[in-house]
């Protein structure tokens, strides 16, 4: 049993014959469905989606046999994320052990190479059976799912200290994209940057708790390459309820150093009352939605 359903309102899915239910639901009475050929023996891959809220459900992966019938391979929970979309450099590769595809950006913003799981690998799959070079991926809107969140107070900052972060931040993005091209002094600068956080933090470690110190973070979480813990500062809070359970789930936009992500969380996962201004800690399932344009 998938460990996210919670994330996305159903928790109460606890044995294998609930599941079973559901999962028949999903495809008896899809919201959307998408079939790829591939090959020319009548093979194909088949996907079907169902909402139980707004961006938010079940998909499920499979194919259609030779009499019509459909046969699951694996289905997962998801959400479509509307936080701001990443466009740098996208690239995208097939998981080993099934039809399912990873992606991966490295985003300046973050400082790190980011990589999730492509919730419309369907598309991108289309598009290489087609052998269609006319599409290319442009940006990913990300979105995570929670099973365990914690509401913290913001760092108290004044409108000077706040602008003071942000042209930090720009010069930041500056010098790495730099020292990415292999400029020397970027790669100094950045060096003795990073030494002089480290002794600050070192110092203010002995009489200070580190929340108030790290205002954000977006760090690898636990053996799997998808998984994050993450500090951000909630920019939106939506209450959504899942039309199958009843269960209401959090929708947050959080800000992660100006790198944004939607998160799905269920409403008894999250300790403490999520606002506007406040931030979220917990670890995150990473998903990811690839828009895919024309050449011009």
């Amino acid at each position: 049993m998938h460990a996210y359903l919670r994330s996305i309102g159903l928790k109460e899915i606890i044995n294998k014959k609930e599941l079973k239910n559901l999962l028949l639901e999903v495809i008896e009475n899809p919201d959307e469905q998408k079939i790829v050929s591939v090959d020319n023996a009548g093979g194909n891959v088949a996907e079907l989606k169902k909402n139980f809220a707004d961006n938010m459900g079940i998909l499920i992966h499979g194919y259609y046999d030779e009499d019509g019938k459909f046969e699951m391979e694996y289905y997962i929970p998801y959400l479509e994320g509307k936080a701001k979309p990443v466009e740098d450099n996208i690239a995208i590769t097939r998981h080993i052990s099934r039809e399912s595809f990873a992606g991966v950006c490295e985003d300046m913003r973050v400082g790190a190479t980011l990589i999730y799981y492509l919730i419309n690998g369907i598309d991108y799959l289309d598009i290489i059976m087609r052998q269609d070079s006319a599409y290319f991926q442009t940006k990913v809107c990300l979105s995570g799912l929670s099973v365990s969140g914690t509401v913290l107070f913001p760092v108290s900052k004044n409108e000077k200290q706040k602008e003071k972060c942000r042209i930090e931040m720009m010069n930041r993005r500056k010098l790495m994209s730099e020292a990415k091209r292999g400029d020397e002094a970027a790669i100094e600068s950045l060096t003795i940057e990073d030494l002089d956080t480290y002794t600050k933090i070192s110092r203010r470690i002995r009489t200070e708790d580190v929340f108030t110190i790290v205002d954000s973070s977006f760090m690898p979480y636990g053996v799997e390459c998808d998984q994050y813990s993450i500090v951000g500062e909630i920019k939106s809070v939506d209450m959504v309820k899942n039309r199958y359970s009843g269960e209401a789930i959090y929708i947050l936009e959080v800000d992660c150093n100006d790198f944004e992500v939607s998160i799905g969380i269920n409403i008894e996962d999250l300790t403490g009352e999520p606002q506007v201004g406040r931030r979220f800690k917990g670890s995150i399932w990473l998903l990811g939605q690839v828009y895919f344009d024309l050449v011009k």
